[in-house]
């Protein structure tokens, strides 16, 4: 308030004679350019009539000193604003998302321009020539798939080379040429990884998988001790070979693939980590949709890199291992049985359901009534792919896919197909009205506390924001929460690797529950098994030398776990009566009690 005062009493006296200063001639400043007029002109009926159509999306812009264009849902306008004499339309194959206007290469002189045209699904060319009057120039072969990244933002350098964004910790930039060939195209999208190469990411070195150990600078070069991964027998796990140092630049397909499950002096063990998908984030939404012009369906298009078959170990199997203690494996080479492939955003995911065969009881004899062979049967790749469907038309293959995969082709049906838009509203509007009547039978089931439902498990950051979709549970015990806040790990795990993070800052801090007492050594010991990875490094006999051997150390504790006060608040109330004249008093206390401990400490105020 005093604070306030003070400003309104130099607004009302702005002060003395000796302290106002002589006004002064600025001198005008000739890069400044003075608007002497404007020039007014209408928007074309033609586009005015399809702007109060559009449905999905509709944004306008200026090429140029002459021209306008406005992107109404998958058609984009042409005009000249001076002399509307007349539109150029040119439609697209999705929703337009920006455009932006670059200078032609030196080998497509003949243009004056270059459009660059953004979708949902592709990123295309158009040839422009600005002078007296608007030319559009088709350019055939001139478009890349998206690959479901969606760029919001398009620039252009002087020398031509055109760079997109699209909110991602990436940066894609288009590469496109005169002439094509068999393994290259016209037009084609390349990625530039913002985080590079990190300890505890896998990549690619001249086509063949390696794990990266460390990196280090030398000479002004990022260079890598890496370590080529190699298959074991079952090949559900793998070893490191030989280690090497290489620059970073050779280095291809950065990534979170595999992880460190077991680490000594003599063994070293890795896993495919988390789900053994790709986890890149740039690469979601409709990849595997492509819906090329040339595409006689949107699944026509195959994904189009290599995809890791993911192992499904089949509950009965580990149930058997759990009750015997015996040691179960997959049973049958690689080639016995071809993968189940479920479509799913952002590729397809192949699964091995090969059986598993008890090794102990094939090698000892099983007991009678002992199963010894565990195929994988459809609840087991329910919950290895949560949210799979299954569809097994009459005399034909089973389909399995997500419900994601699913909710993005009809989008793409949707936008693209205006007869479709009736049959979805009907035919959708009785699964989503089940959608919703069970998640009010979920919500009175948890309100009244009966089985199977007894909690909502949730996961929050430091802001408060939600982490991960809550989930009701039939408690909050630790063999219910353990695969779900694993899952939550190893997607924030790849996500800091992936955008530049070290392996250390990729861990979080700390970790605060409200079952301090029972979980925090079992919380302890999954964040040290997640991040295994921090206990194994590399050596050289000199310090920025080639690296030699492993190096295995014990990191410490790298999260902290601690006790949740919002609970013990919660506790105290419990156990206070309501009746009580200071009840009210004695909770405020206590939670100003909690906040003034967890608050840093403040330093001793100087003496005046």
């Amino acid at each position: 308030m005093e604070g306030l005062a003070l400003l309104e009493e130099q607004f009302r006296h702005p002060g003395h004679e000796e302290s106002r200063c002589p006004a002064r001639t600025i001198p005008w400043d000739q890069s400044l350019a003075e608007l002497t007029h404007a020039t007014r002109s209408g928007i074309p009926a033609e586009v005015k009539a399809a702007w109060a159509k559009a449905k999905l999306r509709a944004d306008c812009g200026i090429l140029g000193q002459r021209h306008a264009w406005a992107a109404l849902d998958h058609t984009l306008y042409l005009w000249d604003y001076h002399e509307p004499s007349g539109v150029h339309t040119v439609p697209s194959d999705s929703a337009i998302i920006s455009v932006a206007l670059c200078p032609a290469k030196s080998s497509l002189a003949q243009l004056s321009y270059l459009l660059v045209i953004a979708t949902r699904l592709s990123v295309s060319l158009l040839g422009l020539r600005l002078s007296a009057s608007l030319q559009v120039v088709p350019l055939p072969g001139f478009r890349a798939s998206a690959e479901g990244a969606l760029f919001h933002c398009i620039t252009c350098t002087p020398s031509g080379r055109v760079l997109l964004l699209s909110g991602a910790p990436h940066v894609y930039e288009l590469l496109f040429g005169d002439q094509s060939g068999w393994l290259r195209s016209k037009c084609r999208l390349i990625r530039h990884s913002l985080g590079g190469p990190q300890r505890g990411l896998s990549a690619d070195l001249h086509g063949e998988p390696c794990y990266i150990l460390d990196t280090f600078m030398l000479k002004g070069a990022v260079m890598a001790d890496i370590g080529l991964v190699r298959a074991q027998r079952d090949g559900s796990r793998f070893t490191l070979g030989k280690l090497q140092t290489v620059s970073a630049d050779a280095l291809s397909n950065v990534r979170f693939y595999f992880h460190i499950v077991q680490a000594n002096a003599q063994r070293l063990l890795l896993e495919v980590a988390g789900t053994g998908q790709d986890t890149r984030p740039l690469e979601v939404a409709a990849a595997c949709l492509q819906g090329q012009a040339d595409a006689t369906s949107p699944f026509a298009a195959a994904p189009r890199q290599a995809q890791a078959v993911r192992h499904i170990r089949p509950q009965a199997a580990s149930a058997h291992a759990e009750e015997w203690g015996h040691r179960v494996a997959v049973w049958g080479n690689k080639r016995s049985q071809e993968p189940l492939w479920v479509w799913d955003l952002p590729y397809p995911m192949a699964l091995d359901r090969r059986p598993w065969r008890c090794q102990t009881c094939a090698r000892e004899g099983a007991a009678r009534g002992v199963r010894q062979y565990f195929p994988v049967t459809a609840a087991d790749v329910r919950l290895a792919v949560p949210g799979a469907m299954r569809h097994k038309a009459k005399k034909q293959k089973e389909h399995w896919l997500t419900s994601r995969f699913l909710l993005e082709a009809c989008l793409i049906f949707y936008e693209n197909i205006n007869a479709v838009r009736s049959i979805l509203r009907k035919a959708l509007s009785a699964p989503v009205a089940a959608m919703v009547e069970t998640l009010q039978k979920l919500a009175c089931l948890y309100s009244a506390r009966q089985r199977p439902y007894n909690a909502i498990l949730a996961f929050t950051g430091v802001d408060g924001a939600l982490l991960a979709v809550p989930e009701a549970t039939d408690g909050e015990g630790w063999r219910t929460l353990e695969p779900i806040l694993e899952a939550l790990l190893w997607k924030i795990k790849a996500t800091r690797l992936e955008a530049g993070l070290s392996l250390l800052q990729s861990c979080p801090t700390f970790h605060c529950t409200d079952n301090f007492r029972a979980q925090r050594l079992k919380l302890e010991a999954l964040y040290k098994r997640l991040w295994r990875d921090c206990a194994v490094g590399s050596q050289g006999n000199t310090k920025k030398g080639p690296a030699k051997r492993r190096r295995v150390q014990d990191p410490g504790a790298l999260t902290v776990v601690a006790g949740d006060p919002v609970h013990d608040l919660l506790a105290l109330r419990r156990r206070v009566s309501t009746m009580a004249c200071d009840s009210t008093d004695l909770t405020f206390d206590h939670a100003d009690l909690l906040s003034r401990l967890s608050a840093p400490e403040q330093r001793p105020l100087a003496a005046v």
